[in-house]
């Protein structure tokens, strides 16, 4: 789920000086062009193709745009990207939606938070076919990927969104490849953020014969634990106005937060880099008696509401694969996340979290456009969560037959994220594991980034280089050594530039107590356990 940024020019420039020049590696218009002519697999019809070339790092490129009709009321719109055969890499990389899709994310500003993940690997990008859709629908408004209005009594685009668009978009598209480049991809990737890491997730669950490789960001595994768990909560924080907390107050929370919790790992940095074991609670910046809550100190009922975003949070809604109750979000980029939750002012309730829970709830869930979160009670419509559950939450454990065929998977998620839960994920890679045992060390890895949020912001280390190890262990069988993660210098904060071990689930970057607190080798991955001393 998703907000969109655009990069700056810094990561065009860097990106642009990796690739061979453009002008090199053209193709002649007429070889695009007659893609139209090809009826590729699962009844695609391809409505356009010609060379692009905007001048940038991409360079000119056949883009081909499609479509796929499944029902009368869901049409998976798509497009593929084919560098010229001079610069291909052999690859075919599908890249995953954000929010509920409804837009082809290649064609919009999403592209570009994609590019933010992957930071130095982006150019990897550049050479290989790169493959989008919608999911079968086509989103309304100032952003079409909030919208869930398509859902209802739609049962043929929920198919498409949970898991079948991108799978038949994927046969098609490996058509595409193998006509245009007279043989197959060499290897096939997925790459998403958010609901395009459910995707990604679901791929490897249900078809997972489609990726020899998987990079996913924060994946929002179930969209209906989510919804369901939520609504006590905004039932609570929009009850008065005293319960909604302000960007001014989050700021005021998130100061004492690290005062008290950043040297936890042994190193005072201004990053809470052992947010597990930060318990600190907003009792002492309540307003003394007389004094009205606002940017100084908070009301009693601001500082409950804090607390219940760092609670787990239980409705008794049974969900698919046993999956119930939602916990907490996460802790130690306040400043950069909790509009998600908390929105631009108690009466806009504007908050991407809110907005999702309730499009969820009024178009998945009740099948009403006038129902709302506000007088919603979960319990009531169980078997109607758990349908929604069933058909489309990415929360089977199997994943046997993904690591049988040798398929590999890298999950990365923001431990400050509060649009989706990082714990909630946990718990199912969790799960995995009990099923799998140590195949796992031989298919998954599942990374974790201290005081990053959803969007990769905030004040930790914010650049890895994923894909390229995920390249390396799909096509060199390289397993995944140490990982490096960076952070500019940020002006505007005064942080200053670092480097961190980019530590696996489990683990986080403890300082060793000596030398230079800017290099990576200054620390350790620690074990994060109650147990274990910081």
């Amino acid at each position: 789920m998703s907000r969109f940024f655009s990069l700056g020019a810094s990561l065009a420039l860097l990106l642009g000086l990796c690739l061979p020049p453009p002008s090199a590696a053209s193709e002649p218009a007429a070889e695009c062009g007659r893609l139209t002519a090809l009826r590729p697999a699962n009844g695609a019809e391809l409505t356009a193709a010609a060379i692009e070339d905007r001048g940038d790092e991409r360079g000119p490129r056949c883009v081909v745009r499609g479509r796929i009709v499944t029902s009368p009321r869901s049409t998976i719109n798509f497009r593929v990207d084919l560098p010229a055969t001079a610069r291909w890499s052999g690859d075919l990389t599908f890249i995953g939606g954000g929010g509920f899709d409804g837009l082809v994310p290649t064609e919009e500003r999403y592209w570009k938070q994609i590019l933010l993940f992957l930071g130095r690997d982006g150019p990897l990008l550049w050479t290989s076919a790169v493959v989008s859709s919608d999911s079968g629908h086509q989103g309304k408004g100032a952003a079409p990927s909030h919208d869930f209005s398509w859902a209802l009594d739609n049962p043929g685009a929920i198919a498409n969104h949970a898991a079948e668009a991108n799978h038949l978009v994927l046969g098609a598209a490996a058509d595409i490849v193998r006509d245009y480049y007279g043989k197959a991809a060499r290897h096939r990737y997925m790459v998403g953020h958010s609901n395009g890491g459910r995707a990604g997730i679901m791929a490897a669950q249900r078809y997972p014969q489609d990726y020899d490789g998987i990079l996913s960001f924060a994946p929002a595994i179930s969209q209906q634990a989510f919804a369901a768990n939520l609504v006590p909560f905004y039932q609570y924080v929009y009850a008065s106005p005293d319960h909604w907390v302000s960007p001014e107050q989050t700021v005021l929370y998130e100061r004492a937060q690290l005062a008290a919790c950043d040297t936890l790992d042994g190193l005072a940095d201004g990053v809470i880099s052992r947010p597990s074991a930060c318990r600190y609670d907003p009792a002492p910046l309540i307003c003394p008696p007389g004094i009205s809550a606002g940017p100084t100190c908070l009301s009693e009922g601001q500082a409950e509401s804090i607390r219940r975003v760092f609670a787990d949070k239980y409705v008794d809604v049974p969900l698919a694969n046993g999956m119930i109750g939602y916990p907490a979000w996460g802790r130690g980029a306040e400043s950069a996340e909790f509009k998600y939750i908390f929105g631009s002012s108690f009466v806009a309730r504007d908050g991407t979290d809110f907005v999702f829970a309730d499009n969820i709830v009024r178009y998945g869930i009740v099948g009403d456009p006038n129902a709302s979160i506000m007088t919603h009670d979960p319990v009531k419509y169980r078997d109607r969560y758990l349908a929604l559950s069933t058909q489309i939450d990415a929360t089977d454990p199997d994943l046997s037959a993904f690591a049988a065929r040798g398929g590999k998977l890298i999950v990365w998620y923001g431990t400050s994220d509060d649009c989706v839960s990082f714990a909630q994920f946990a718990r199912y890679y969790e799960s995995v594991k009990s099923r799998l045992g140590n195949r796992m060390n031989g298919f998954a890895r599942f990374y974790v980034s201290p005081a990053l949020t959803h969007l990769n912001r905030g004040p930790g280390a914010n650049r890895f280089d994923l894909l390229r190890t995920l390249h390396g262990w799909v096509e060199k069988d390289a397993s995944p050594g140490p990982v490096v993660a960076t952070r500019a210098a940020d002006a505007n904060t005064g942080l200053p530039a670092i480097a961190r071990p980019l530590c696996l689930y489990g683990h986080y970057p403890r300082y060793k107590g000596r030398g230079d607190p800017a290099r990576a080798e200054s620390f350790e991955c620690a074990p994060d356990r109650p147990e274990a001393k910081p």
